[in-house]
């Protein structure tokens, strides 16, 4: 049988592991933004403080949910930790991968050609219909006679 952290997948254990992950992945992404600026002293404008604070929020929230349940805090340490972890590599990932070699690019150069989106082009000036009136003159009731000749009334 599939087992989350030892306790049966379906369990109430385990859904407490998923939802206090979920709750702590929401936690440290919002926590940092509740932080006034004049607290926070500058920390958050860097990578590194964006990371420890992350960090912080998650470790507060893994303990604010070991007073619902065990199993709860652990899963909101979890997922705090999982988005300190998303913070980090998308603050030192880009940095590290170009000194590690700036020549690699990206997988596209953009030299390709892009096809016409008919949709965007501009419409076609409208069906002069014949100057002269009286009872020969037809008039089409819909967008079908300029779409597929004269004969489709």
């Amino acid at each position: 049988m599939t087992d989350l952290f030892g306790a049966p997948l379906f369990g109430k254990n385990s859904m407490e592991i998923i939802g206090g992950a979920f709750a702590g992945l929401v936690a440290a992404k919002f926590i940092p933004t509740l932080l006034p600026t004049s607290m926070a002293g500058g920390i958050t404008s860097s990578s590194v403080g964006k990371v420890v604070v992350s960090g912080i929020a998650a470790i507060v929230g893994g303990w604010a949910g070991s007073k619902v349940s065990i199993q709860f805090g652990q899963g909101m340490l979890l997922g705090g930790m999982v988005q300190t972890i998303s913070i980090a590599l998308n603050a030192f990932l880009p940095t590290f991968y170009t000194t590690l070699n700036p020549s690699l690019g990206d997988l596209m150069n953009g030299g390709f050609t892009v096809p016409q989106n008919p949709l965007r082009l501009p419409a076609p000036p409208p069906v002069m219909l014949p100057a002269g009136g009286g009872s020969q003159t037809r008039m089409p009731l819909s967008g079908l006679a300029r779409a597929y000749g004269s004969g489709a009334y």
